[in-house]
């Protein structure tokens, strides 16, 4: 089941952490986390696979970004709602089952 968690408990995550950066009722920018940064006094940053698609014009064909790009925002009260391999499994079966 998804849950919320705080910078301290989403540092201790996995690399390859599904998540997305959650404010009560809204959650944006869905990635997976790549690699953790640290400067020497413990995780400051992380770099990240995009789960947004990217369009490049209108009429051509939408596809999934495969950059690794870095946080960088450097708000540790931001929260996080992570999932967990069950709800990765959930979620491609309900993509699996809306193209048929």
């Amino acid at each position: 089941m998804p849950r919320i968690v705080d910078w301290e408990e989403f540092t201790e995550l996995p690399v390859g952490t599904v998540y997305w950066e959650y404010d009560p009722v809204i959650f944006i920018n869905p990635g997976v986390v790549h690699k953790w940064i640290d400067h020497g006094e413990g995780i400051v940053d992380f770099s990240f696979y995009s789960l947004r698609p990217w369009v490049a014009m209108p009429e051509e064909e939408v596809v999934v970004c495969e950059a690794i790009s870095r946080w960088g925002v450097y708000d540790y009260d931001q929260l996080f709602c992570v999932l967990d391999d069950g709800d990765i499994s959930s979620m491609i079966s309900i993509l699996r089952g809306a193209g048929g």
